[in-house]
């Protein structure tokens, strides 16, 4: 009962998916219940660490309309508007949302991550409730730079000053990586056998640049691990069947030249002919990559970010600066989310 309960409050990998160390957290739309506040003292052992609130079995109507975060448990099945868990009654409808439309979303990545931090407290959740220590932002700009966190004093300076890059890496228990996206794809990824831990904020144009191979050589070198060792996550993004591309993206893959990623494109044109427009699979473009790494232990990349209006932020369908946040640390025991995985 009180598993299930905190299951519905998180996107986070299954228990096989990535290395029992390693902590991942991605956050939806809505916001914690500002009613139910984070207990002073919590048994990880005994009870959830976020509980379904009040409000989460049903609001009255007119509650509250817009949108809000939360986490959700992966891969969640998409729910139809307002439809009601089975056990809980857990309804996730928008009427279950709390106004929103008060927070600023600035127009940059670690700007935007300092809103979703403020947005949690001002629910009576503050974000450090949820991980060991702050996230670390970074300045996103679609680039495939890497930035290597080895020790407490880099990321005391990330924080001051957020590097400008699209992916990390640490080996640094408690270091808490985080990347923002809505409709880009986030990818964690971790050595099986070693603490060495990756996140990285892969959009078209990333992929096509090298963004994963940049993250992995990195990962690899830092954990001096085999790329055969790694586990990949692949977190909510936008599914082929919404991702129409052109021209320019196709080329960018070089698909014209490569069959294996010109399978990972779909001709719009009803008679299957080319007429310049396609739907891209950004998931079946990054395992594509991955396995010419050498990697094989890949999984997630069942949402679609477009299509799930009720859980997910989409630019593409929205147009506007609101983003999902991917959290991703290696456990070293500190706080109260070091249970987090026997709680699923």
């Amino acid at each position: 009962m009180q598993a299930n309960i905190f299951k519905n409050s998180f996107i986070t990998p299954e228990a096989h998916e990535l290395p029992p160390h390693v902590r991942v957290l991605t956050t939806t739309r809505v916001l914690p219940d500002a009613s139910k506040k984070m207990p002073e003292a919590l048994s990880v052992q005994a009870q959830p660490l976020f509980p379904l609130s009040p409000r989460g079995r049903g609001c009255p109507e007119g509650a509250g309309e817009g949108e809000r975060q939360t986490f959700y448990p992966s891969p969640p099945a998409p729910l139809p508007q307002g439809e009601r868990g089975a056990e809980h009654g857990a309804s996730f409808s928008r009427l279950n949302q709390i106004r929103s439309n008060e927070i600023h979303w600035p127009p940059t990545s670690h700007a935007k991550g300092a809103a979703l931090e403020s947005a949690f407290a001002q629910c009576g959740h503050a974000l450090h409730h949820f991980l060991p220590t702050p996230p670390l932002w970074l300045q996103q700009v679609h680039g495939i730079d890497v930035v290597k966190i080895d020790d407490s004093i880099s990321a005391s300076v990330m924080r001051q000053t957020p590097p400008v890059a699209d992916a990390a890496v640490t080996c640094t228990p408690d270091v808490v990586l985080a990347v923002l996206t809505a409709d880009c794809l986030p990818i964690v990824i971790a050595c099986e056998n070693s603490h060495a831990l990756a996140i990285a904020h892969a959009g078209w144009r990333g992929l096509a640049d090298g963004v994963l191979e940049n993250t992995v050589r990195c990962l690899v070198a830092m954990s001096s691990s085999p790329t055969k060792s790694l586990m990949v996550w692949l977190g909510p993004a936008i599914g082929p069947a919404a991702f129409e591309v052109g021209e320019d993206v196709y080329t960018a893959f070089d698909a014209t030249r490569d069959d294996e990623t010109a399978s990972c494109f779909t001709p719009t044109g009803s008679s299957g002919k080319c007429v310049g427009k396609w739907h891209a699979d950004l998931y079946a473009l990054a395992r594509l990559r991955l396995r010419r790494l050498g990697i094989s232990k890949i999984s997630g990349g069942s949402w679609c970010t477009y299509s799930d209006a009720q859980r997910f932020f989409s630019y593409r369908r929205q147009r506007d600066e609101k983003r999902m946040a991917t959290l991703a640390w290696i456990s070293g025991g500190r706080g109260q989310v070091s249970g987090i995985r026997n709680q699923i």
